[in-house]
């Protein structure tokens, strides 16, 4: 049977009770994070509405309106600015809480590292890992190849570990890292040579007019993201780099005293949530889900009523658990730190 964690976010003796409630499992877990749409808001919208747009043109036909409608919601991202601003700033505090949280794990027998599975196309992630030197960004892409030579994805490079070494007494200490998984694909990756790459500079859509078909369908083919039922372009390319991914996903969620921390996603995407319930037959598995309302608290316990490795956090009295809370509660495991909500 799930269970319901109620939560008065507003107090700070239960933002600490939760914090070491789920203290154990950071420390000693292999530590997973799910993150959606909710996780950008407010500065990016979220992508529902406009793939019920998008389903509703295709299945008329109209496959050039449900191109326009995929274009102007990415056209849109690409024009927010997702290197300042209070979101970014969200973002950049919770790296620099995971990356205190990695450094000082109790036990030397797991990896200073955790890993990030997002089905954001947005690079919040990426641009926050630059003021947070000290935590290593490991995103998939193989950055040894000559210069001026596009850079493959290349997912077996998921999990490596940096070490660094004293000088003076060749000690060597593990560096706190993150695996950056994007399940749909990034603003960042492009289709080149008929690959997945790592774009170098941003895609240029605000010259292209709403009236240009061709030109629409051409900036779409060149975007690696998995959108809805647009992946008819690049198909089997697309396709093959989501189910590595999900694989990957999988894998994680099957190591012994896996945590996965979900916050900001629905599990309306069927692929992703058949894996995580598969994945619960793992009895040394923890999913601790962070509902964003009480609504939304019943929504994933119809989807997991039957899963007793199943913990929803749900904020009581109408109140909501934003990206900022969550951080507060994750915050609360450090003994150093507040529980500012």
């Amino acid at each position: 049977m799930t269970r319901v964690y109620n939560i008065d976010v507003t107090e700070n003796e239960c933002v600490k009770c939760l914090g070491d409630a789920i203290s154990p499992y950071i420390q000693s877990g292999n530590i997973n994070f799910l993150i959606g749409a909710g996780t950008s808001r407010p500065a990016i919208n979220v992508l529902g509405n406009i793939e019920k747009t998008i389903n509703k043109n295709l299945e008329a036909g109209e496959d050039e309106k449900a191109n326009l409608e995929a274009f102007k919601f990415i056209r849109d991202m690409v024009a927010v600015d997702q290197s300042s601003g209070d979101t970014f700033e969200t973002y950049v505090n919770f790296l620099k809480l995971l990356d205190d949280i990695l450094f000082k794990r109790q036990t030397p027998l797991l990896p200073r590292q955790a890993t990030i599975f997002s089905t954001n196309y947005d690079l919040f992630i990426e641009h926050a890992c630059t003021i947070v030197p000290s935590l290593i960004l490991n995103d998939g892409f193989d950055r040894n190849v000559p210069l001026g030579k596009p850079v493959p994805f290349t997912p077996e490079k998921y999990f490596d570990r940096v070490y660094r070494s004293s000088s003076v007494y060749g000690h060597s200490a593990e560096m706190p890292s993150i695996n950056l998984c994007k399940l749909h694909g990034s603003l960042s990756w492009s289709i080149i040579e008929n690959s997945v790459k790592l774009r170098q500079t941003a895609i240029e859509l605000s010259s292209i007019k709403e009236t240009d078909a061709d030109g629409i369908r051409s900036a779409l083919e060149q975007l690696a993201l998995i959108l809805p039922n647009l992946n008819k372009f690049n198909k089997t390319l697309l396709e093959g780099t989501y189910y590595d991914l999900l694989r990957i996903f999988a894998n994680a969620l099957d190591r012994e005293n896996s945590v996965l921390l979900v916050l900001g996603f629905s599990f309306d995407d069927e692929h992703i949530l058949n894996i995580t319930k598969r994945a619960l037959r793992n009895p040394t598995l923890k999913i601790l889900i962070f509902a964003f309302n009480e609504d939304e608290s019943k929504k994933y316990r119809k989807k997991f009523e039957a899963h007793r490795n199943v913990t929803i956090i749900t904020p009581i009295n109408k109140q909501k658990i934003k990206f900022k809370t969550f951080i507060s509660i994750l915050g609360a495991i450090m003994p150093h730190r507040g529980s500012d909500t």
